[in-house]
C-alpha cells in the first residue's frame, strides 16, 4: 500500500510531496518568512511559498522515522530578493 501527502504553504502549494511505503503518521508544514516580492510575478516565489516539510513514517523495523523535504530557491535572473 502507498501512502503519500500533498504539503501546501502559500496560495498555490509550496511544490512539496512526500510517497512513502509505509503509513503516514503525522506532519508538519513550516514556511519560510522570505519568499520572494508579489511584485515577481514571473518567479512565483511569493504565490507558492516555500517551505520545509517532515512525516512520521511507521516503519516495520525501524519504528517511528521522520523525513525531511524542502523547496528553498528558484531560477534567478541576476536579481533575487
Amino acid at each position: 500500500m502507498m501512502a503519500n501527502k500533498l504539503l501546501f504553504s502559500g496560495a498555490l502549494g509550496a511544490g512539496l510531496a512526500i510517497f512513502s511505503r509505509f503509513a503516514i503518521i503525522g506532519t508538519s508544514v513550516h514556511p519560510y518568512a522570505l519568499n520572494g516580492a508579489p511584485i515577481d510575478v514571473v518567479a512565483g516565489d511569493w504565490f507558492v511559498g516555500k517551505a520545509a516539510a517532515s512525516v512520521l513514517i511507521a516503519h516495520p523495523v525501524l519504528g517511528e522515522v521522520q523525513i525531511f523535504n524542502t523547496h528553498v530557491s528558484t531560477i534567478c535572473s541576476g536579481h533575487c530578493i
